[in-house]
């Protein structure tokens, strides 16, 4: 009696076929089991310079990290160049985060130090990057626009009297626009703040002006300011001063001021000389003046 059951043929897979599937699945765990492809990350946004103060310090600011996802903030790191795009030492500056009272602090600036360079001297322009950590990879965001600080230069002008002024514009190496006018100022001396000279329009060359301050005027001390491209922040140049040499010899110097009935009578320190024709008499009010 024959068995009713029959039997299947076995499969054998071809010893190829057997590499082939390995293969497969040895791509597969590769895949799956390597680190993650770090994503593509924005440069830092830096957004204007400010506090250039008498030792050569500028602050440069940017716009706090916004973690996508799980990233984590590591560090930045900015690099600094003149105005004609020369690296000012080959050095990157690096700027992480503070653990303040056990809070984590991004930071959102960097107070370029004295010692390597001096804001009163030149426009000096950054460049940043931006590292991030993200499920063990590690971020490098490419390298951000150019951002300059505003340098005032100052010298006496053609005419005597006058003050010549000349600034660069912070998106002088980016070729962009701020949109906002640049603001001169100069310091007043009687109250210690700083009053409107002019407003010039905003571009990438920067800007000059001749000042005609007149004689009352004794502080020649210049700054410019200019409202940032995000319509918020505000750059601030260095302080630029100039002491304006005497032209035609000494100054008379005034002693004393008389007054009766109402009238000044004026008297001054002064040794007349052949070449002497006169004197002008300036009444000062304010930051105007009128001779008299």
């Amino acid at each position: 009696m024959q068995n009713s059951m029959t039997t299947q043929p076995s499969f054998t897979p071809q010893p190829y076929l057997i590499r082939v599937f390995a293969g497969m699945l040895l791509a597969w765990v590769t895949l799956t089991q390597r680190a993650p492809v770090a994503a593509q990350l924005p440069p830092p946004n830096l957004t204007h310079v400010n506090n250039v103060n008498a030792a050569g310090n500028a602050t440069l600011h940017w716009d706090v990290f916004s973690p996508v996802g799980e990233e984590e903030f590591l560090q930045n790191e900015i690099k600094v160049f003149d105005l004609q795009a020369n690296p000012l030492g080959n050095q990157w500056h690096i700027i992480t985060s503070e653990i303040i009272n056990g809070n984590l602090i991004l930071p959102t600036g960097w107070v370029m130090p004295s010692f390597l360079y001096d804001a009163n001297q030149l426009a000096h322009c950054y460049v940043g990057i931006q590292k991030t950590e993200e499920n063990g990879a590690v971020s490098v965001s490419d390298m951000s626009d150019f951002l300059c600080s505003i340098h005032v230069d100052v010298s006496e002008g053609a005419a005597p009297g006058t003050v010549d002024l000349e600034w660069n514009s912070p998106y002088a190496l980016s070729g962009e626009a701020a949109g906002g006018p640049f603001i001169l100022e100069r310091l007043n001396e009687s109250t210690a703040e700083w009053d409107w000279v002019a407003e010039m329009p905003d571009g990438v060359f920067g800007a000059s002006y001749t000042d005609n301050p007149g004689p009352c005027v004794q502080a020649l001390v210049y700054r410019v300011r200019q409202m940032a491209f995000n319509g918020e922040d505000e750059h601030v140049s260095n302080v630029a001063n100039l002491v304006v040499g005497t032209v035609g010899g000494e100054t008379p110097v005034v002693s004393h001021v008389d007054v009766a009935n109402g009238l000044a009578h004026v008297h001054w320190d002064f040794e007349p000389a052949e070449e002497t024709l006169g004197y002008m008499i300036y009444k000062c009010l304010g930051n105007g003046s009128g001779a008299i």
